[in-house]
């Protein structure tokens, strides 16, 4: 059964951030503590294949929003802690079955997928929410050689995202288009402006920083679970085991060497690849390196 205390030691903790940022890294590692239940996207309709025809990613709603009603239905699940039977076979096959099906008294939902609603679960779930970042070279050098689907319109059809946060701009979004790498940065810039926004009234959001977590995960760990109220002791555990990981070829894998990670685009991406990131980056007014209050480093 799900916790009711709604302390702060018992409140759901909300793992997101963009894609490819370490939210499988960092949630499969927080999961190894006693108690917790894991919960591995429950708004992407890949794992919950319901909602395929009827929701889509980086959908934006805000604290003062009114979701549909069978959106809400999804999140009250997730957030009660239930899952999809495909979801609970990706945590068989990941590893992690124990802390998807053992009772628990902690739930993390973790759910890039769905960053553009962090405001709405905050209030509606009084959820913990931690935010992941990574350098946008990083992330568009993960998310281009995928093919992921980079296109900019899921963003800008939306009227109250572009109302509330992109309107000024949509020339940098325009002038991105065409080129995947432009689009990837301009991917990673649209979330981090609503992100930026959002933060100044969300004082209790946490930022973890993807590079900061590779080149000290033990401490950067101990210290974010310190401030989450989790024992600190089996995701440390965790660390050291994923830290000699084998290297395996699986894209979409946790399990590569920690201290391979953090700058692993540099050697991945040629200068012009690179400069078409920065310059996309900087079109939309934001650093690469995004330095946040509220940082667990």
């Amino acid at each position: 059964m799900p916790p009711t205390d709604t302390t702060a030691a018992y409140r759901p903790i909300f793992l997101t951030g963009a894609p490819r940022s370490g939210t499988s890294w960092l949630g499969e590692i927080l999961s190894a503590g006693k108690g917790v239940r894991y919960l591995y996207e429950p708004m992407n309709f890949r794992w919950s294949p319901r909602l395929a025809s009827r929701f889509g990613h980086f959908s934006y709603f805000a604290a003062e929003d009114e979701v549909p009603e069978f959106l809400e239905r999804y999140a009250q699940r997730a957030f009660a802690g239930r899952q999809s039977r495909e979801q609970l076979f990706r945590s068989w096959y990941r590893g992690y079955l124990r802390s998807a099906v053992l009772p628990f008294h902690r739930l993390i939902v973790k759910d890039p997928t769905a960053v553009l609603m962090a405001d709405w679960v905050s209030d509606r779930f009084n959820a913990q929410v931690v935010v992941t970042t990574r350098h946008p070279c990083g992330f568009a050098s993960s998310i281009v050689p995928l093919e992921w689907d980079l296109s900019l319109p899921r963003f800008t059809r939306q009227n109250k995202l572009v109302k509330d946060h992109l309107k000024p701009h949509l020339p940098a979004i325009r002038r991105a288009k065409g080129d995947p790498w432009k689009q990837a940065a301009a991917i990673w810039s649209m979330i981090h402006v609503v992100l930026l926004n959002q933060l100044a009234h969300r004082k209790d959001w946490i930022i973890c920083d993807f590079e900061t977590l590779c080149r000290d995960p033990e401490n950067q760990v101990s210290h974010l679970c310190a401030r989450l109220g989790l024992v600190a002791d089996a995701p440390q555990r965790r660390i050291r085991k994923l830290a000699t990981g084998d290297g395996q070829s699986d894209t979409g894998s946790t399990r590569k060497r920690t201290a391979e990670m953090p700058y692993i685009w540099q050697s991945r991406l040629s200068q012009a690849q690179i400069d078409a990131v920065l310059e996309t980056v900087a079109d939309f007014g934001l650093s690469p390196t995004l330095n946040h209050q509220g940082s667990s480093s």
